[in-house]
């Protein structure tokens, strides 16, 4: 049974107070909870519905798992579709019951498992480029190391596309989405030239890919042979194309920019923690020695595995999930009416220290002897939860723990100003404002 709630209400009544919270809505946000101990916050701006923000664990497994039926994705998700159409990321209800059945194959762990060499191999290709005593935009790097992975995993065989394309054109559609999705009308959007000519440009590279995959298809174990060879239960019903670009175009979002800036801040605070890094080069020592990383090593990763955990607490790439309620719900005196949003914050909830000691502080060894196992459910979450949990989160983890281990083993990276402050850039992930910059040092 829920605990009697503290429910704090914030009443603002000028527009600043309305642009700070769409365009630094972090910033915001952590303001709101220096104490933590409200159990959920409700913010009334009066020109668009309340907008409730969840901080207590028991609140936000009802929204997610308990009461998920009630709630759908909020509005900037829901305009997404515009983009990215009907994929695992958009779409509700059985439709999106039924496409996670079509995808669940492609994503189980044994079949992700066949992705390490793919991985190594890709990541193998850049890291040749490095060299000691280069500085370089590790976040930039990072990109193209998951941008080659993605596509190599997604496609298998060599594929006629720029793929960088694919990547600039869905980061603009989306910041045009997620910069209008609040306050303007949903033609607004479609109508955007900026949003129409981003739309036009996936669907130009997507489409013959899919056809041409169609037109000659052999099953490579790729994802997409797997979405194509997928089929309704029962029948031998499979996608479309358009469902298929669909789910091409989630995997592509949810396997490039979060897992880079997950492996981003990752460098970022080895280099900054001495004793992690010299734990984490021992490690890599022992398990790896001067061998290229394999499914079987990544087991034995455990502290770089630990290392990741904590900078997804730390700074969790997916740093918030919204909720818009279909009906009026009531969760133990908080009120929330058909239409307004919750926001649940990874990166709120993350630092919260009545679940983490010392919450400021990185430490990946609060994950060890099964630390991960024990924490309060839904005190941590990257990976969302209930039925909507993502379909990628052992991809990401095993793609995140082989290309770190790889850079860990080649290289130390050292910040190129140690002096600058780093900001967050909390956009559609969370990221270094302006990127990172390194240098590399041999190992």
């Amino acid at each position: 049974m829920l605990k009697e709630l503290n429910i704090d209400v914030k009443n603002y009544n000028s527009k600043e107070e309305l642009h700070a919270f769409i365009h630094t809505p972090i910033n915001f946000l952590d303001n709101l909870t220096k104490d933590y101990e409200q159990d959920a916050i409700t913010l009334c701006f009066g020109v668009i519905p309340d907008i409730h923000v969840l901080i207590c664990p028991d609140i936000i497994k009802e929204v997610l798992v308990t009461q998920n039926k009630k709630f759908e994705k909020a509005k900037t998700l829901k305009t997404s579709k515009l983009l990215v159409g009907e994929g695992l990321l958009t779409s509700e209800g059985e439709y999106h019951k039924r496409q996670r059945i079509l995808a669940q194959p492609a994503f189980k762990r044994s079949h992700i498992s066949s992705y390490a060499n793919s991985m190594v191999n890709q990541c193998q290709k850049i890291l040749d480029r490095w060299q000691h005593g280069e500085t370089r935009m590790i976040n930039l790097e990072m990109l193209e190391v998951t941008l080659s992975i993605i596509t190599k995993t997604m496609f298998n065989e060599e594929i006629d596309a720029d793929f960088g394309d694919i990547a600039h054109n869905i980061d603009l559609g989306l910041k045009k989405i997620n910069e209008l999705a609040l306050i303007s009308k949903l033609e607004d959007i479609k109508n955007d030239p900026e949003f129409v000519q981003a739309k036009q440009n996936l669907d130009k590279i997507i489409y013959p890919i899919i056809e041409q995959k169609r037109e000659n298809f052999i099953n490579n174990g790729d994802l997409l042979s797997m979405l194509m060879d997928a089929k309704v239960e029962g029948t031998d019903k499979g996608m479309s194309n358009e469902q298929i670009r669909d789910e091409l175009m989630t995997i592509f979002i949810a396997g490039h920019e979060t897992t880079a800036n997950l492996l981003t801040w990752s460098l970022l605070l080895i280099a900054q923690h001495p004793e992690v890094e010299g734990k984490f080069h021992n490690e890599i020592n022992n398990v790896l020695s001067n061998k290229k990383p394999t499914i079987v090593d990544f087991e034995n990763l455990v502290y770089t595995q630990n290392i990741l955990w904590e900078t997804l607490r730390f700074y969790p790439s997916v740093w918030r999930v919204a909720r818009e309620a279909v009906e009026d719900v009531n969760i133990n005196g908080l009120t929330i009416k058909k239409g307004e949003m919750v926001i649940i914050s990874q990166y709120l909830s993350h630092r919260n220290p009545h679940f983490f000691e010392s919450p400021e502080q990185f430490s990946p060894e609060r994950f060890e002897n099964g630390g991960l196992r024990s924490l309060v459910p839904y005190s941590f979450f990257p990976f969302g939860g209930g039925p909507r949990v993502c379909i990628g989160n052992h991809f990401a983890m095993l793609e995140a723990t082989l290309v770190l281990a790889m850079i860990g083993q080649r290289f130390k990276l050292k910040l190129h100003n140690s002096v600058q402050k780093i900001q967050m850039d909390a956009d559609l992930s969370l990221k270094p404002k302006g990127g990172l910059k390194m240098v590399l040092e041999k190992r």
